[in-house]
């Protein structure tokens, strides 16, 4: 296989991924397609992108398919989780420093009392 038909078949699949915003889930699609791409390719040695286009579709069209067809990895609901899960560790990390400051001052107390107690007479 010549570099400038592997080069053409990742140029495709780069534009795909991008339509799908780069999802780490698709990364087996995105590798089941790429042999589709490959074993078209192999057929049709000398394929352009356009070709490529004409036989599985555009990027976006395939894009949106894909996401279409998986609902449970859409963008905006992973744009929730992420927005979700920032928002916990927000609260976490003030809950740790809360406890830490309360710490910090329980020990000053603690030791204002021991220096307390002694007398030298």
């Amino acid at each position: 296989m010549d570099k400038r038909r592997n080069e053409t078949v990742e140029r495709f699949i780069s534009r795909i991924r991008e339509e799908i915003y780069n999802l780490t889930q698709v990364d087996d699609y995105l590798e089941a397609l790429r042999n589709d791409l490959y074993e078209y390719q192999e057929n049709n040695p000398e394929c352009t992108e356009e070709d490529l286009e004409s036989e599985f579709g555009t990027p976006e069209e395939i894009a949106k398919d894909f996401l279409e067809g998986n609902s449970a990895i859409q963008p905006k609901q992973i744009a929730k989780g992420k927005k979700t899960r920032n928002i916990i560790i927000a609260v976490l990390i003030l809950a740790l420093v809360a406890v830490g400051g309360y710490l910090i001052d329980l020990h000053g107390q603690q030791q204002s009392m021991a220096t307390d107690v002694i007398v030298i007479e």
